[in-house]
């Protein structure tokens, strides 16, 4: 008789222990649930700021990248020569400087 206690309260001890981990996954589901949603609110707001953007900006940003090509261009020249080189290096600088105006008035 105590032996089938023994045995039925470790069957409920088993039992609980699943009820645990299976409470314990809904809990999870439920935070994956709110962290989808939090993430698409958020990709619908990045959408509509986007769309927001005025064309002047997209604009000076497109100058931004170029001018940004120009710096990282510059940089390799010196890592490939050693030093920068005044006949190589003026190209971009006139580049960069081109870039760089034009960025600025559309920001105006």
């Amino acid at each position: 008789r105590l032996l089938a206690k023994a045995r039925h309260a470790q069957h409920m001890a088993l039992f609980a222990r699943a009820l645990t981990e299976r409470s314990g996954a809904m809990v999870d589901a439920a935070r994956l649930e709110a962290l989808e949603a939090d993430a698409a609110r958020a990709c619908s707001a990045v959408a509509s700021l986007a769309k927001a953007v005025p064309p002047s900006l997209a604009r000076a940003n497109a100058y931004l990248e170029a001018l940004r090509q120009d710096g990282a261009a510059l940089a390799e020249l010196a890592r490939t020569r050693g030093e920068l080189d005044p006949e190589a290096e003026a190209p971009r600088l006139q580049s960069a400087l081109v870039h760089g105006r034009r960025a600025i008035s559309e920001l105006k």
